[in-house]
């Protein structure tokens, strides 16, 4: 549709064939063996997102992980889901998030406050050591 003009779409890269040629090498890689690359970043994201859940709960740190797949977000909010960027200026706890990010940093996981990513590079092992970060660190938020 933008091709033929029927969708404008400005942007700095949009026609860089360098990004372009990235983007599409990118996409045929993750589209490999029926996409099961996909899967598996779907698979690793819910393990994190529950077992991060599952520590909040434990240590009764109040909460809410929401998103889908790889991209996902761990607020720290009495509320419950937040909806928009006014109930996350609103209600999302800022001082406890940076808390944890950096118990989180001591712990060797690097990551913003909020905003998570899943990648492909990411192993079980990763995503086993990340759990037991999340876990210390919400017991000594608690604490």
């Amino acid at each position: 549709m933008i091709s033929r003009g029927e969708v404008l779409h400005p942007g700095t890269y949009n026609g860089n064939p360098l990004a372009i040629a990235a983007a599409n090498a990118a996409i045929t890689e993750l589209m490999k063996d029926d996409g099961a690359s996909y899967v598996r970043l779907f698979q690793m994201s819910e393990r994190l997102m529950s077992g991060c859940r599952e520590s909040a709960a434990r240590w009764r740190v109040p909460v809410s992980v929401q998103g889908l797949g790889p991209g996902f977000s761990v607020l720290f909010t009495e509320r419950g889901h937040l909806w928009d960027y006014r109930d996350l200026v609103r209600y999302h706890n800022a001082e406890l998030a940076t808390g944890f990010t950096l118990t989180l940093a001591e712990r060797g996981v690097l990551c913003s406050s909020a905003a998570w990513f899943v990648s492909t590079a990411h192993t079980d092992e990763d995503i086993e050591l990340t759990l037991a970060a999340i876990d210390e660190s919400m017991k000594e938020m608690r604490d």
